[in-house]
Protein backbone atom coordinates (compact mmCIF):
# COMPACT_ATOMS: atom_id res chain seq x y z
CA UNK A 1 0.00 0.00 0.00
CA UNK A 2 1.31 3.31 -1.05
CA UNK A 3 2.79 5.75 2.34
CA UNK A 4 -0.28 8.23 3.04
CA UNK A 5 -0.45 11.42 5.47
CA UNK A 6 -3.51 10.51 7.39
CA UNK A 7 -4.87 12.62 11.22
CA UNK A 8 -8.33 12.49 12.39
CA UNK A 9 -10.92 15.11 12.86
CA UNK A 10 -14.15 13.67 14.82
CA UNK A 11 -15.90 11.85 12.36
CA UNK A 12 -13.66 12.78 9.56
CA UNK A 13 -10.33 11.33 7.85
CA UNK A 14 -7.63 13.68 6.04
CA UNK A 15 -5.92 12.18 3.55
CA UNK A 16 -3.43 12.67 1.36
CA UNK A 17 -3.46 12.27 -2.23
CA UNK A 18 0.23 10.41 -2.91
CA UNK A 19 1.94 10.52 -6.14
CA UNK A 20 0.31 8.04 -8.68
CA UNK A 21 0.94 4.65 -8.75
CA UNK A 22 1.13 2.15 -11.87
CA UNK A 23 -1.74 -0.34 -12.54
CA UNK A 24 -0.85 -4.22 -11.36
CA UNK A 25 -0.01 -6.25 -13.91
CA UNK A 26 -0.77 -10.40 -13.13
CA UNK A 27 -4.11 -11.87 -13.40
CA UNK A 28 -6.65 -10.67 -10.98
CA UNK A 29 -9.64 -12.72 -10.52
CA UNK A 30 -13.30 -11.50 -8.88
CA UNK A 31 -14.26 -12.37 -5.31
CA UNK A 32 -17.23 -14.49 -4.83
CA UNK A 33 -19.25 -12.16 -2.19
CA UNK A 34 -22.12 -14.27 -2.42
CA UNK A 35 -24.20 -17.51 -3.53
CA UNK A 36 -27.75 -17.64 -2.44
CA UNK A 37 -30.25 -20.43 -3.29
CA UNK A 38 -34.10 -18.87 -3.15
CA UNK A 39 -36.11 -21.94 -2.35
CA UNK A 40 -40.18 -20.91 -3.47
CA UNK A 41 -43.18 -23.15 -3.80
CA UNK A 42 -44.99 -23.09 -7.03
CA UNK A 43 -48.18 -25.20 -8.69
CA UNK A 44 -48.99 -25.51 -12.01
CA UNK A 45 -52.10 -27.34 -14.04
CA UNK A 46 -51.42 -30.59 -15.71
CA UNK A 47 -49.94 -29.70 -19.05
CA UNK A 48 -49.28 -33.77 -20.29
CA UNK A 49 -52.49 -34.92 -22.72
CA UNK A 50 -52.87 -38.22 -20.66
CA UNK A 51 -52.67 -36.25 -17.34
CA UNK A 52 -55.20 -33.60 -18.60
CA UNK A 53 -57.51 -35.66 -19.94
CA UNK A 54 -57.35 -38.33 -16.79
CA UNK A 55 -58.49 -35.09 -14.22
CA UNK A 56 -61.36 -34.16 -16.89
CA UNK A 57 -62.96 -37.38 -17.12
CA UNK A 58 -62.58 -39.28 -13.68
CA UNK A 59 -61.64 -36.03 -11.39
CA UNK A 60 -64.26 -35.79 -8.66
CA UNK A 61 -64.73 -32.82 -9.25
CA UNK A 62 -64.29 -33.58 -13.06
CA UNK A 63 -62.07 -30.90 -14.97
CA UNK A 64 -57.79 -30.55 -14.91
CA UNK A 65 -58.34 -26.48 -14.08
CA UNK A 66 -59.76 -27.91 -10.30
CA UNK A 67 -56.19 -29.31 -9.59
CA UNK A 68 -53.11 -28.62 -9.55
CA UNK A 69 -49.09 -29.74 -8.67
CA UNK A 70 -46.73 -28.16 -6.46
CA UNK A 71 -43.73 -27.79 -7.27
CA UNK A 72 -40.47 -26.74 -5.42
CA UNK A 73 -38.13 -24.30 -7.21
CA UNK A 74 -34.54 -23.45 -6.60
CA UNK A 75 -32.67 -20.69 -7.86
CA UNK A 76 -29.25 -19.47 -7.53
CA UNK A 77 -27.81 -16.69 -7.68
CA UNK A 78 -24.15 -15.12 -7.35
CA UNK A 79 -22.64 -11.81 -6.69
CA UNK A 80 -19.24 -11.06 -7.80
CA UNK A 81 -17.34 -8.53 -6.71
CA UNK A 82 -13.94 -6.35 -7.95
CA UNK A 83 -11.80 -5.54 -5.21
CA UNK A 84 -8.85 -3.81 -7.51
CA UNK A 85 -8.07 -0.34 -8.33
CA UNK A 86 -8.31 -1.36 -12.35
CA UNK A 87 -11.35 -2.90 -14.20
CA UNK A 88 -11.68 -6.30 -14.71
CA UNK A 89 -12.79 -7.59 -18.04
CA UNK A 90 -14.26 -11.25 -18.73
CA UNK A 91 -15.16 -13.46 -21.92
CA UNK A 92 -17.14 -15.23 -18.84
CA UNK A 93 -16.70 -16.17 -15.81
CA UNK A 94 -18.23 -19.61 -14.13
CA UNK A 95 -18.71 -20.34 -10.59
CA UNK A 96 -19.60 -23.86 -9.74
CA UNK A 97 -21.82 -25.49 -6.56
CA UNK A 98 -21.90 -28.59 -4.63
CA UNK A 99 -24.35 -30.38 -2.83
CA UNK A 100 -26.90 -27.30 -1.13
CA UNK A 101 -27.28 -28.09 2.33
CA UNK A 102 -30.85 -28.29 3.07
CA UNK A 103 -33.46 -30.86 3.46
CA UNK A 104 -37.33 -31.01 2.52
CA UNK A 105 -40.28 -33.25 3.43
CA UNK A 106 -43.47 -32.69 1.92
CA UNK A 107 -47.14 -33.01 3.10
CA UNK A 108 -50.26 -33.02 0.88
CA UNK A 109 -52.88 -31.66 3.57
CA UNK A 110 -51.78 -33.42 6.79
CA UNK A 111 -50.27 -36.56 5.04
CA UNK A 112 -46.32 -37.11 4.14
CA UNK A 113 -45.88 -37.82 0.62
CA UNK A 114 -43.49 -40.38 1.67
CA UNK A 115 -42.94 -42.84 4.32
CA UNK A 116 -39.73 -41.43 5.01
CA UNK A 117 -40.75 -38.08 5.65
CA UNK A 118 -43.22 -39.30 8.01
CA UNK A 119 -40.59 -41.10 9.81
CA UNK A 120 -38.42 -37.93 10.80
CA UNK A 121 -36.05 -37.65 7.26
CA UNK A 122 -35.48 -34.53 5.40
CA UNK A 123 -34.40 -35.24 1.69
CA UNK A 124 -32.07 -33.04 -0.25
CA UNK A 125 -32.45 -31.62 -4.23
CA UNK A 126 -31.01 -34.74 -5.56
CA UNK A 127 -33.28 -36.77 -3.80
CA UNK A 128 -36.31 -35.15 -5.34
CA UNK A 129 -36.00 -36.16 -9.09
CA UNK A 130 -37.74 -39.71 -10.11
CA UNK A 131 -33.58 -41.47 -10.97
CA UNK A 132 -32.62 -40.80 -7.68
CA UNK A 133 -35.54 -40.91 -5.14
CA UNK A 134 -34.46 -43.65 -3.60
CA UNK A 135 -30.31 -43.13 -3.98
CA UNK A 136 -29.37 -42.04 -0.81
CA UNK A 137 -25.59 -41.45 -2.45
CA UNK A 138 -27.24 -38.92 -4.97
CA UNK A 139 -25.68 -35.24 -5.44
CA UNK A 140 -26.99 -31.74 -6.70
CA UNK A 141 -25.08 -29.72 -8.69
CA UNK A 142 -25.11 -26.34 -10.15
CA UNK A 143 -22.61 -24.96 -12.91
CA UNK A 144 -23.31 -21.27 -13.65
CA UNK A 145 -22.10 -19.79 -16.78
CA UNK A 146 -21.91 -16.09 -15.81
CA UNK A 147 -21.84 -13.11 -18.63
CA UNK A 148 -23.46 -10.17 -19.28
CA UNK A 149 -26.86 -9.53 -21.45
CA UNK A 150 -26.70 -8.31 -24.72
CA UNK A 151 -28.81 -5.30 -26.03
CA UNK A 152 -31.25 -8.05 -27.13
CA UNK A 153 -31.39 -9.77 -23.61
CA UNK A 154 -29.11 -12.71 -24.14
CA UNK A 155 -26.45 -14.18 -22.62
CA UNK A 156 -23.06 -14.02 -24.29
CA UNK A 157 -21.85 -10.08 -23.54
CA UNK A 158 -18.65 -9.88 -21.65
CA UNK A 159 -18.02 -8.96 -18.42
CA UNK A 160 -16.78 -5.87 -16.97
CA UNK A 161 -16.95 -4.88 -13.37
CA UNK A 162 -15.15 -1.40 -12.61
CA UNK A 163 -13.02 -1.31 -9.66
CA UNK A 164 -14.97 -1.54 -6.00
CA UNK A 165 -18.09 -2.82 -8.45
CA UNK A 166 -20.14 -5.99 -7.50
CA UNK A 167 -22.65 -7.61 -10.08
CA UNK A 168 -25.30 -10.03 -9.22
CA UNK A 169 -26.10 -12.83 -11.38
CA UNK A 170 -28.89 -15.09 -11.86
CA UNK A 171 -30.87 -17.89 -14.33
CA UNK A 172 -31.10 -16.25 -17.79
CA UNK A 173 -35.21 -16.11 -18.47
CA UNK A 174 -36.11 -15.19 -22.20
CA UNK A 175 -39.04 -12.47 -22.39
CA UNK A 176 -41.09 -14.66 -24.10
CA UNK A 177 -41.02 -17.27 -21.56
CA UNK A 178 -43.91 -19.06 -19.38
CA UNK A 179 -44.69 -22.11 -18.25
CA UNK A 180 -46.59 -22.75 -21.42
CA UNK A 181 -43.21 -22.27 -23.30
CA UNK A 182 -41.51 -24.09 -20.95
CA UNK A 183 -43.56 -27.44 -21.12
CA UNK A 184 -44.46 -27.41 -25.08
CA UNK A 185 -42.14 -30.24 -25.53
CA UNK A 186 -44.54 -32.35 -23.43
CA UNK A 187 -41.51 -34.69 -21.65
CA UNK A 188 -39.24 -32.81 -22.79
CA UNK A 189 -39.08 -29.40 -20.76
CA UNK A 190 -37.14 -26.51 -22.48
CA UNK A 191 -34.65 -25.25 -19.52
CA UNK A 192 -35.99 -25.11 -15.86
CA UNK A 193 -38.36 -28.06 -15.52
CA UNK A 194 -35.70 -30.43 -13.90
CA UNK A 195 -37.39 -33.29 -13.34
CA UNK A 196 -35.22 -35.39 -15.52
CA UNK A 197 -31.83 -35.99 -14.23
CA UNK A 198 -30.20 -36.63 -17.44
CA UNK A 199 -31.22 -33.34 -18.81
CA UNK A 200 -28.86 -32.19 -16.11
CA UNK A 201 -29.98 -28.79 -16.68
CA UNK A 202 -28.72 -27.34 -13.60
CA UNK A 203 -25.00 -27.68 -15.20
CA UNK A 204 -25.56 -27.58 -19.29
CA UNK A 205 -28.21 -24.92 -20.60
CA UNK A 206 -31.09 -26.65 -22.32
CA UNK A 207 -31.40 -23.89 -24.89
CA UNK A 208 -27.74 -22.69 -25.64
CA UNK A 209 -26.39 -26.20 -25.17
CA UNK A 210 -23.67 -24.80 -23.84
CA UNK A 211 -21.37 -27.26 -22.42
CA UNK A 212 -19.87 -23.95 -19.81
CA UNK A 213 -23.18 -24.28 -17.83
CA UNK A 214 -26.57 -23.16 -17.04
CA UNK A 215 -26.79 -19.76 -18.60
CA UNK A 216 -27.18 -16.34 -16.05
CA UNK A 217 -26.76 -12.93 -16.77
CA UNK A 218 -26.03 -9.81 -14.68
CA UNK A 219 -28.95 -8.04 -13.32
CA UNK A 220 -30.05 -4.28 -13.06
CA UNK A 221 -31.34 -5.00 -9.72
CA UNK A 222 -28.15 -5.53 -7.22
CA UNK A 223 -28.63 -8.37 -4.89
CA UNK A 224 -31.53 -9.80 -6.60
CA UNK A 225 -33.16 -12.36 -8.93
CA UNK A 226 -32.96 -11.02 -12.70
CA UNK A 227 -36.56 -12.43 -13.65
CA UNK A 228 -38.50 -14.27 -10.98
CA UNK A 229 -40.84 -16.07 -13.26
CA UNK A 230 -38.93 -19.28 -14.07
CA UNK A 231 -36.28 -21.16 -11.83
CA UNK A 232 -34.76 -24.43 -11.71
CA UNK A 233 -37.99 -26.76 -10.13
CA UNK A 234 -39.33 -30.34 -9.81
CA UNK A 235 -42.39 -32.36 -9.44
CA UNK A 236 -40.69 -35.02 -8.00
CA UNK A 237 -42.41 -34.93 -4.34
CA UNK A 238 -43.27 -37.94 -3.72
CA UNK A 239 -41.88 -41.71 -4.92
CA UNK A 240 -42.99 -43.06 -8.33
CA UNK A 241 -43.67 -46.66 -7.20
CA UNK A 242 -44.39 -45.99 -3.06
CA UNK A 243 -46.52 -43.23 -2.76
CA UNK A 244 -48.35 -43.59 0.56
CA UNK A 245 -52.03 -44.14 0.06
CA UNK A 246 -53.51 -41.52 1.90
CA UNK A 247 -52.21 -39.15 -0.53
CA UNK A 248 -54.32 -40.86 -3.52
CA UNK A 249 -57.81 -39.58 -3.83
CA UNK A 250 -60.38 -42.38 -4.02
CA UNK A 251 -60.51 -41.83 -7.87
CA UNK A 252 -56.71 -42.18 -8.43
CA UNK A 253 -56.88 -45.34 -6.09
CA UNK A 254 -59.87 -46.85 -7.77
CA UNK A 255 -58.27 -46.45 -11.57
CA UNK A 256 -54.27 -47.25 -10.67
CA UNK A 257 -53.26 -43.79 -11.31
CA UNK A 258 -50.11 -42.95 -9.32
CA UNK A 259 -46.75 -40.83 -9.63
CA UNK A 260 -44.10 -39.21 -7.73
CA UNK A 261 -46.18 -35.89 -9.09
CA UNK A 262 -49.20 -35.08 -6.86
CA UNK A 263 -52.15 -32.92 -8.81
CA UNK A 264 -53.71 -31.48 -5.62
CA UNK A 265 -57.34 -29.70 -5.20
CA UNK A 266 -56.81 -26.09 -5.90
CA UNK A 267 -58.42 -25.49 -2.77
CA UNK A 268 -56.39 -27.74 -0.38
CA UNK A 269 -53.05 -27.34 0.95
CA UNK A 270 -49.52 -28.56 0.34
CA UNK A 271 -46.79 -28.32 3.38
CA UNK A 272 -42.99 -27.91 2.69
CA UNK A 273 -40.66 -28.18 6.14
CA UNK A 274 -36.83 -27.19 5.60
CA UNK A 275 -33.75 -27.13 7.54
CA UNK A 276 -30.07 -27.04 7.19
CA UNK A 277 -28.35 -30.03 6.77
CA UNK A 278 -25.68 -32.43 5.39
CA UNK A 279 -27.16 -33.64 1.81
CA UNK A 280 -24.74 -36.20 0.93
CA UNK A 281 -23.53 -38.65 3.42
CA UNK A 282 -19.96 -39.54 1.87
CA UNK A 283 -18.04 -38.00 4.83
CA UNK A 284 -14.67 -37.78 2.40
CA UNK A 285 -16.84 -34.32 1.24
CA UNK A 286 -17.51 -31.43 2.63
CA UNK A 287 -20.71 -30.17 3.22
CA UNK A 288 -21.03 -27.74 0.48
CA UNK A 289 -18.43 -26.41 -1.35
CA UNK A 290 -18.38 -23.02 -3.87
CA UNK A 291 -15.72 -22.87 -6.71
CA UNK A 292 -14.58 -20.31 -8.56
CA UNK A 293 -13.74 -20.73 -12.34
CA UNK A 294 -12.10 -19.39 -14.90
CA UNK A 295 -14.74 -19.78 -17.68
CA UNK A 296 -12.15 -20.73 -20.31
CA UNK A 297 -12.59 -24.82 -20.30
CA UNK A 298 -15.38 -26.68 -19.43
CA UNK A 299 -13.60 -29.14 -17.89
CA UNK A 300 -13.96 -28.23 -14.14
CA UNK A 301 -11.01 -29.48 -12.80
CA UNK A 302 -8.58 -27.21 -15.72
CA UNK A 303 -10.85 -24.01 -15.31
CA UNK A 304 -11.16 -23.93 -11.42
CA UNK A 305 -9.12 -20.89 -10.26
CA UNK A 306 -10.21 -21.81 -6.24
CA UNK A 307 -12.55 -23.98 -4.44
CA UNK A 308 -14.14 -23.32 -0.90
CA UNK A 309 -15.20 -25.79 1.22
CA UNK A 310 -18.03 -25.35 3.99
CA UNK A 311 -19.45 -26.84 6.83
CA UNK A 312 -22.64 -26.67 7.98
CA UNK A 313 -21.92 -26.72 11.73
CA UNK A 314 -22.38 -23.29 12.84
CA UNK A 315 -24.44 -22.15 10.31
CA UNK A 316 -26.44 -19.11 11.07
CA UNK A 317 -30.44 -19.57 11.69
CA UNK A 318 -32.97 -19.22 14.07
CA UNK A 319 -31.71 -21.41 16.56
CA UNK A 320 -35.34 -21.48 18.34
CA UNK A 321 -37.31 -22.53 15.04
CA UNK A 322 -34.46 -24.12 13.05
CA UNK A 323 -36.94 -25.89 10.66
CA UNK A 324 -38.55 -23.30 8.33
CA UNK A 325 -42.68 -24.60 7.75
CA UNK A 326 -44.95 -23.41 5.65
CA UNK A 327 -48.53 -24.33 4.12
CA UNK A 328 -49.88 -23.19 1.04
CA UNK A 329 -53.36 -23.18 -0.60
CA UNK A 330 -52.51 -24.74 -3.94
CA UNK A 331 -54.64 -22.14 -5.53
CA UNK A 332 -52.55 -19.60 -4.18
CA UNK A 333 -49.14 -20.36 -5.52
CA UNK A 334 -50.50 -20.94 -9.05
CA UNK A 335 -48.35 -19.96 -11.86
CA UNK A 336 -51.23 -20.53 -15.04
CA UNK A 337 -49.29 -21.46 -18.07
CA UNK A 338 -49.77 -18.33 -20.11
CA UNK A 339 -48.73 -15.83 -17.26
CA UNK A 340 -45.68 -13.92 -18.26
CA UNK A 341 -45.14 -13.12 -14.29
CA UNK A 342 -44.57 -15.60 -11.27
CA UNK A 343 -47.89 -15.65 -10.72
CA UNK A 344 -48.48 -17.04 -7.11
CA UNK A 345 -44.75 -18.51 -7.05
CA UNK A 346 -43.67 -18.00 -3.38
CA UNK A 347 -40.39 -18.20 -1.63
CA UNK A 348 -40.48 -19.32 1.83
CA UNK A 349 -36.62 -20.28 2.53
CA UNK A 350 -32.57 -19.04 1.50
CA UNK A 351 -29.28 -20.57 1.68
CA UNK A 352 -26.56 -17.90 1.74
CA UNK A 353 -22.91 -18.10 1.85
CA UNK A 354 -22.26 -14.61 2.44
CA UNK A 355 -18.24 -13.02 2.47
CA UNK A 356 -17.25 -12.09 5.71
CA UNK A 357 -16.30 -8.50 6.18
CA UNK A 358 -12.91 -9.19 7.91
CA UNK A 359 -11.93 -11.55 4.75
CA UNK A 360 -13.48 -8.26 2.51
CA UNK A 361 -11.09 -5.59 4.73
CA UNK A 362 -8.18 -7.43 4.11
CA UNK A 363 -8.96 -9.15 0.62
CA UNK A 364 -8.09 -12.84 2.03
CA UNK A 365 -9.52 -14.46 -0.83
CA UNK A 366 -6.47 -15.30 -2.44
CA UNK A 367 -4.38 -14.89 -0.48
CA UNK A 368 -0.52 -17.31 0.30
CA UNK A 369 -0.74 -18.67 2.91
CA UNK A 370 -4.32 -19.83 1.98
CA UNK A 371 -7.21 -18.89 4.09
CA UNK A 372 -9.16 -21.29 5.44
CA UNK A 373 -13.01 -21.13 3.70
CA UNK A 374 -14.19 -20.36 7.06
CA UNK A 375 -12.85 -17.72 7.77
CA UNK A 376 -13.81 -16.21 4.18
CA UNK A 377 -17.30 -17.21 4.11
CA UNK A 378 -20.56 -17.84 6.58
CA UNK A 379 -23.83 -19.88 5.77
CA UNK A 380 -27.11 -18.27 6.98
CA UNK A 381 -30.18 -20.45 6.10
CA UNK A 382 -33.91 -18.10 7.10
CA UNK A 383 -37.18 -17.58 6.28
CA UNK A 384 -38.33 -15.60 3.14
CA UNK A 385 -41.54 -14.57 2.13
CA UNK A 386 -41.11 -12.58 -0.78
CA UNK A 387 -38.48 -12.44 -3.71
CA UNK A 388 -36.75 -8.53 -3.32
CA UNK A 389 -36.30 -9.17 0.94
CA UNK A 390 -32.91 -8.35 2.00
CA UNK A 391 -30.31 -10.51 2.12
CA UNK A 392 -28.35 -11.21 5.14
CA UNK A 393 -25.37 -9.26 6.59
CA UNK A 394 -21.91 -10.68 7.45
CA UNK A 395 -22.00 -11.23 11.11
CA UNK A 396 -18.81 -9.17 12.02
CA UNK A 397 -20.38 -6.24 9.60
CA UNK A 398 -19.30 -2.67 10.92
CA UNK A 399 -21.92 -1.25 12.87
CA UNK A 400 -20.62 2.47 13.21
CA UNK A 401 -17.53 5.00 12.33
CA UNK A 402 -15.40 5.39 9.62
CA UNK A 403 -11.88 3.29 9.16
CA UNK A 404 -9.62 3.93 5.61
CA UNK A 405 -8.12 0.30 4.94
CA UNK A 406 -6.31 2.02 1.93
CA UNK A 407 -5.39 4.90 -0.29
CA UNK A 408 -4.00 4.28 -4.32
CA UNK A 409 -3.30 7.20 -6.88
CA UNK A 410 -3.34 5.64 -10.46
CA UNK A 411 -3.01 8.56 -13.03
CA UNK A 412 -5.87 11.22 -12.61
CA UNK A 413 -7.87 8.77 -10.15
CA UNK A 414 -7.87 8.66 -5.96
CA UNK A 415 -9.08 4.81 -4.60
CA UNK A 416 -10.28 4.93 -1.01
CA UNK A 417 -10.99 2.20 0.47
CA UNK A 418 -13.35 2.07 3.64
CA UNK A 419 -15.59 0.81 5.78
CA UNK A 420 -18.63 2.46 7.33
CA UNK A 421 -21.98 1.04 9.10
CA UNK A 422 -23.28 -1.74 6.93
CA UNK A 423 -26.53 -1.60 5.65
CA UNK A 424 -28.50 -4.31 3.39
CA UNK A 425 -28.32 -2.23 0.02
CA UNK A 426 -25.15 -1.88 0.23
CA UNK A 427 -25.53 2.28 0.18
CA UNK A 428 -22.02 4.06 0.52
CA UNK A 429 -21.93 6.41 3.26
CA UNK A 430 -19.90 9.73 3.49
CA UNK A 431 -19.51 12.98 1.76
CA UNK A 432 -16.38 13.92 -0.25
CA UNK A 433 -14.67 17.63 0.19
CA UNK A 434 -11.10 18.62 -0.34
CA UNK A 435 -8.31 21.26 -0.55
CA UNK A 436 -5.09 22.37 -1.60
CA UNK A 437 -4.78 24.23 1.78
CA UNK A 438 -5.29 22.46 4.78
CA UNK A 439 -5.41 26.28 6.61
CA UNK A 440 -8.12 27.14 4.10
CA UNK A 441 -10.43 24.20 5.18
CA UNK A 442 -12.06 22.10 2.84
CA UNK A 443 -13.93 24.24 0.35
CA UNK A 444 -14.20 21.88 -2.90
CA UNK A 445 -17.40 19.92 -2.84
CA UNK A 446 -16.11 17.07 -4.53
CA UNK A 447 -19.53 14.95 -4.73
CA UNK A 448 -19.36 15.53 -8.73
CA UNK A 449 -16.14 14.20 -9.46
CA UNK A 450 -16.43 10.97 -6.82
CA UNK A 451 -18.05 8.04 -7.62
CA UNK A 452 -19.22 5.65 -4.51
CA UNK A 453 -19.42 1.52 -4.62
CA UNK A 454 -20.35 -0.56 -2.24
CA UNK A 455 -19.44 -4.47 -1.86
CA UNK A 456 -22.73 -5.62 -2.61
CA UNK A 457 -22.52 -8.00 0.45
CA UNK A 458 -24.05 -5.57 2.82
CA UNK A 459 -20.68 -5.85 4.44
CA UNK A 460 -19.89 -2.13 5.32
CA UNK A 461 -17.41 -1.84 2.61
CA UNK A 462 -17.05 0.74 0.06
CA UNK A 463 -14.36 2.79 -2.38
CA UNK A 464 -14.51 6.31 -3.24
CA UNK A 465 -13.04 7.02 -6.46
CA UNK A 466 -12.16 10.27 -6.76
CA UNK A 467 -11.20 12.27 -10.02
CA UNK A 468 -8.09 14.93 -8.88
CA UNK A 469 -7.71 15.95 -12.63
CA UNK A 470 -5.55 19.00 -12.26
CA UNK A 471 -5.33 19.33 -8.26
CA UNK A 472 -1.68 18.33 -8.41
CA UNK A 473 0.18 15.85 -5.94
CA UNK A 474 -0.59 17.45 -2.41
CA UNK A 475 -3.94 18.11 -2.49
CA UNK A 476 -5.88 16.49 0.87
CA UNK A 477 -9.17 14.74 0.71
CA UNK A 478 -11.59 14.83 3.40
CA UNK A 479 -14.57 11.95 3.93
CA UNK A 480 -17.25 13.16 5.97
CA UNK A 481 -19.45 10.92 8.03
Amino acid sequence: MTPLTRSKIGACLILLAVPALPVSGGTLYPVISKVEILFSMVSHHCHLTDRVSFYNSYGSPKGNLYYAVPHLVYEPSVTLYNPYNEPLTMTRSRVKIWDPPVGFTFKKNDDFLRDAFAAGEFHGLARLQIANENNVNARKTFTLSLSSPTESGQPGAPIVLQPGESKTFSAWVESNWNWGVETAGGYTPRAFFDWNFSNDFTNRDGRTLSAFGAEAVSSNFTHYLHDPRAGFQTDALSLAAARPAATRYSFETSSGWAGNWVAIKVDEVVRVQAKAMRAFPASATPDFQVALLKGLSPTIASDTVKGFPLSVSGIIQNEAAPVISRAFRVEGILQHPIDMTPGGKTPFAALTMVAKASALRGNLFYATPVVPAAELYELHFVERTHFYEDPPMPSDAPTGGLEVLGVERVGDKLYVDYTATANSIGLAYGAVRGTSSLEDGFTDDLSAVTTKMASQSAAGIYKAIIDISGRGDRYFVQIEY
